[in-house]
């Protein structure tokens, strides 16, 4: 049944933006950190590299929403918004 379906997704969507948000809340000051005091003592690599490094996670975490949010438009045979993306 598409409802149930949709319902399940929407929940795990729900789970993935708060991820998303958490992540978020963690990284950010991370990579502020490196452009701030600057790389990791005897680590190779700019500022601005480490906090790119930092930020994969968060975009990891985007990719997951996006992709859930295509699974649940899919549930009611709605086309995908961002399967170009990932």
């Amino acid at each position: 049944m598409k409802e149930e379906s949709f319902n399940e997704i929407s929940e795990r969507f729900l789970m993935w933006i708060d991820v998303l948000n958490n992540t978020s809340k963690d990284i950010i000051p991370q990579a502020q950190d490196f452009l701030v005091n600057g790389a990791p003592k005897d680590f190779d690599g700019t500022p601005e590299q480490w906090a790119e490094i930092a930020l994969r996670d968060i975009s990891k975490r985007i990719d997951d929403v996006l992709s859930c949010f295509d699974r649940m438009l899919a549930s009611i045979n709605m086309p995908k918004q961002f399967d170009n993306c990932y």
